[in-house]
């Protein structure tokens, strides 16, 4: 959009992408700023509450105004503070150039319209809370003077959070990928417990027990016992041995 956009304001060609996208917090993002950058403080009509930041290396800015004045350089010019002129410029340049992209880039039915709430150096003009997150976004302008950033800090919610809303429908499982979930819990381990049988004992009586004591559980040798899966009754069994060890056999599935 840049190219197309920008070449009706400006005489010469400029490409304009994403260098870097990074998440940190506000303090930390101001506190990596480089020096000489003119910051805008914009606001948003449908989040009022959101004021992000947009901030161009003032020799930048510079070249800018002195393009859509006919005036191509090569380099950048110096770093100084803006003529009458020029600042009364700059607002209405940043609103074309780069505030009606940031705003055209979202889906239509989000489309924020960013607007300028006051110029400035960043640290005076931010209002973001210190300690929260932001993104950074860092653009590199690539024009006849060389490649320069422009630098978007953002809030991390509205309207960043549209952008990656779940979709309403659900996302249908392929059926390879089914396949492979089922074989994979089929081969997960479960534990299967039968418990023998169970009885009440009075304090004094398990005080006084010792090896050779019989204790009578409750357990009749005419029922079956219940075997637990995960904690919970799932199936009748019937205790027996295979070989040396202990065994169970299956008599039914117990209703859940």
């Amino acid at each position: 959009m840049a190219p197309r956009i920008w070449s009706k304001i400006l005489p010469f060609k400029i490409d304009l992408y994403v260098e870097r996208v990074n998440a940190m917090s506000a303090v930390k993002a101001l506190d990596n700023l480089s020096e000489g950058l003119v910051a805008f403080r914009l606001k948003l009509d449908q989040f009022p509450e959101i004021e992000p930041l947009l901030m161009l290396p003032r020799p930048l800015l510079l070249a800018l105004i002195n393009g859509s004045l006919g005036v191509v350089s090569e380099t950048l010019p110096e770093d100084r503070e803006l003529s009458t002129v020029e600042n009364s410029i700059c607002d209405f340049l940043i609103n074309q150039l780069i505030l009606k992209i940031l705003g055209d880039s979202w889906p239509a039915s989000i489309h924020p319209k960013f607007t300028i709430s006051v110029r400035g150096e960043p640290k005076g003009v931010s209002r973001l809370p210190p300690n929260d997150l932001v993104v950074v976004s860092v653009l590199q302008l690539n024009g006849p003077f060389g490649s320069q950033p422009i630098t978007l800090v953002m809030p991390r919610s509205a309207p960043l959070t549209e952008l990656v809303r779940p979709s309403v429908d659900p996302v249908p499982v392929r059926p390879v990928a089914k396949e492979l979930l089922e074989a994979l819990v089929c081969e997960m381990p479960v534990d299967l417990a039968v418990l023998l049988g169970s009885t009440d004992l009075t304090m004094l009586q398990v005080a006084t027990l010792r090896a050779g004591d019989v204790v009578v559980l409750g357990q009749k040798v005419n029922e079956p016992l219940r075997a637990k899966v995960a904690g919970k009754d799932k199936f009748a069994v019937w205790p027996g041995a295979v070989g040396r060890r202990q065994a169970v056999q299956v008599d039914t599935m117990l209703e859940q």
